[in-house]
């Protein structure tokens, strides 16, 4: 009822008492409702109705960052593993989530549960009591892995990576919405009722129905004997020609571009002859930029390529490449028809200048598994790119780069609402530039790989770039990878941090010196 003050009561209105006195007298009285208050009756009804519907398919969509804001809860009704104290966390109150607002359900990465700066977060904890790492038959372990997460059933491209040579074994990971009758030949599935009994922390820790969950198969392949997992989505199909060949070892040579201090971000599709495409995840004020060729002419570090060390490598995709919303939108007839220069060489950036890269087309080597992470309190259109910029800066601690290669596969990107996906990487388009700023700034003073991650993890989350649960989904992650016999690498500290608006003398290819900010 809409209660309008006795003094804006015409002839034929009544005010909210009267009304409300009228609807409590009996089904035999029936109020005469002035057709203004009927008006804003509806009116009202609708927005309240459209709020209630917002806010449902708000927590359906993004559950793993309702994880986040809820500041820790559980991912099974019976309680789940806290990474952090080693122990099970049975308290009903644990599980009420915090006050959430429209605003928090429309930037959920603002909403940051304050750190404790003061507690020392540290891979290195005791195991859950009575866990051992279960080692599977003889016959279940290989060198190679493929791991594909879905919650479809097998498509064509999943069957084709099925059967591939028999040195790679195929592993998908399902979550609570995959379908229960999975089946596909030479192929591992591993159902959500499943995955905790693997005794992995992160299993336990990580919320359902979140592509993050994608790193139960990375553990489930290194802990058969792994030694370079390939990732990729069920919609990929390897190119007949190259069936994951065209892979380099993780020492090779690879072109490099120059080393420009003032050059925060690289654009590789440049590279690899399409200079007016950027992809998902390039920051948004240089992905528009009338010079994003410019790439394209850079002078290179040397005409002949030197070894360099390479433990994540990214692959293009042909067809369908991925790309954010905005180029999709803006260029949706030509998607489908896209094709890299197969001929263009691998490529890789130095240290100090950066570029995002997808899991959709990518190879880890046992030296940089740790960087298999996907974060759990972010949008699905942005944990693997958020996750891309987070283990670039931490190669360089231990002078390691990514190379991009030609594309490996043919993308038939399956329905996607390009103004959902566009509202899913808002985050990027406003944070993306910062991000690469602060990464290139951040300096981790630590001695090996292992104790950086959960600096920068701990550090991203005080800055506001990931929700506080990444720093203990970060934990759970890397002592899993510890219990498995991950070798946690020594840090060569020989990046140096490029403070944020320091200068720089910078010599141009036609030999003027410059000075420019960085």
């Amino acid at each position: 009822l809409v209660p309008f003050p006795e003094s804006t009561v015409g002839e034929g209105m009544k005010s909210g008492k009267e009304m409300l006195a009228l609807y409590k007298g009996g089904d035999d009285q029936k109020p005469n409702m002035h057709p203004k208050q009927k008006e804003l009756l509806v009116k009202l009804a609708q927005v309240g109705l459209l709020t209630v519907l917002f806010a449902y398919i708000s927590y359906r969509e993004l559950q793993p960052l309702y994880w986040h804001m809820a500041g820790g809860l559980s991912s099974s009704k019976t309680g789940g593993y806290a990474p952090s104290s080693g122990h099970c966390e049975n308290d009903l109150k644990s599980r009420v989530p915090q006050a959430v607002t429209l605003m928090d359900i429309a930037f959920p990465w603002k909403h940051v549960k304050p750190l404790d700066v003061e507690k020392t977060h540290s891979w290195n904890v005791p195991r859950p009591e009575g866990w051992e790492p279960k080692l599977a038959a003889e016959e279940k372990r290989a060198k190679k892995w493929i791991v594909i997460t879905s919650i479809n059933a097998p498509t064509e491209q999943v069957e084709q990576w099925s059967t591939l040579h028999p040195e790679w074994r195929l592993v998908v990971v399902g979550d609570k919405k995959s379908p229960k009758d999975f089946n596909q030949a030479n192929c591992i599935y591993l159902p959500w009722e499943e995955q905790e009994a693997l005794g992995y922390r992160i299993a336990k820790a990580l919320p359902w129905n979140s592509y993050s969950r994608k790193m139960v198969g990375y553990l489930y392949a290194i802990q058969h004997g792994a030694e370079v997992v390939y990732e990729t989505d069920d919609d990929n199909g390897f190119k007949p020609d190259m069936p994951l060949t065209n892979f380099l070892p993780q020492r090779a040579p690879v072109m490099t571009l120059a080393a420009d201090p003032t050059k925060k971000v690289a654009n590789p599709y440049a590279h690899f002859g399409i200079p007016t495409m950027w992809p998902r995840g390039y920051p948004i004020n240089a992905g528009l930029d009338k010079g994003i060729d410019a790439d394209a002419i850079l002078s290179y570090e040397s005409p002949v390529p030197a070894a360099r060390f390479v433990p994540i490598q990214q692959a293009l995709a042909d067809l369908d490449p991925d790309v954010d919303a905005i180029f999709r939108l803006v260029r949706a007839k030509e998607l489908g028809s896209f094709k890299f220069n197969p001929a263009a060489p691998p490529l890789s950036y130095p240290a100090g200048l950066m570029s995002p890269y997808n899991s959709q087309n990518t190879v880890h080597y046992a030296s940089a598994f740790w960087g298999l992470y996907i974060p759990g309190s972010v949008a699905m259109r942005v944990c693997d790119i958020w996750r891309s910029y987070w283990a670039q800066r931490l190669l360089w601690e231990i002078g390691g780069e990514v190379a991009f290669l030609p594309a490996s596969v043919d993308q038939v990107r399956s329905a996607h609402d390009y103004l959902g996906d566009f509202l899913e990487e808002v985050q990027i388009y406003t944070q993306a530039g910062k991000l690469v700023s602060y990464l290139r700034a951040w300096e981790c003073g630590k001695e090996t790989l292992f104790d950086c991650a959960i600096k920068l993890t701990h550090d991203m989350a005080i800055a506001g770039y990931w929700g506080s649960l990444d720093v203990e989904f970060m934990e759970a992650w890397l002592a899993d990878l510890h219990d498995l016999g991950v070798e946690n690498p020594k840090v060569t500290g020989m990046y140096k941090p490029i403070a944020m608006g320091e200068e720089a003398t910078i010599t141009t290819m036609t030999g003027v010196k410059v000075r420019k900010a960085l």
